[in-house]
């Protein structure tokens, strides 16, 4: 995942750099020297789609109550 998907995904998500860095136990300061290198860690991609199902999960189980 290249940093602009990453970055993208996270504004899908409604998630800040800091916030993904609280979620995951990853340094911010890392976080943000994936900028330089132009893509993020091969488990990041997962990580948030997993987020991602495991929210809509709670989305649904919080509808039907």
């Amino acid at each position: 995942m290249d940093n602009i998907e990453f970055e993208n995904k996270l504004k899908e998500l409604g998630l800040s750099e800091r916030d993904f860095s609280e979620l995951c136990g990853a340094e911010y300061t890392g976080i943000a020297k994936w900028k330089q290198k132009g893509k993020t860690p091969n488990w990041v991609k997962s990580y948030l789609e997993f987020y991602d199902k495991a929210r809509k999960y709670d989305e649904i189980k919080a509808k039907l109550g």
